[in-house]
């Protein structure tokens, strides 16, 4: 799924995981050499943003 330039990038994104009190989302990210080159984490406001208005 993409979320956007906060999380999504040209290289893959693995292994997303949300905290326990659902404020964050943390997520791998691969390198050019497939390599896993480090972690990240980002508010979860961004799902809220992307979510379909009713």
């Amino acid at each position: 799924m993409n979320l956007g330039s906060e999380v999504n990038s040209n290289f893959a994104e693995t292994c997303p995981s949300i905290t326990p009190d659902g404020k964050y989302l943390f997520f791998g990210r691969y390198n050019e050499k497939r390599e896993l080159s480090n972690f990240y984490w980002v508010s979860t406001e961004i799902i809220e943003k992307l979510r379909p208005k009713q």
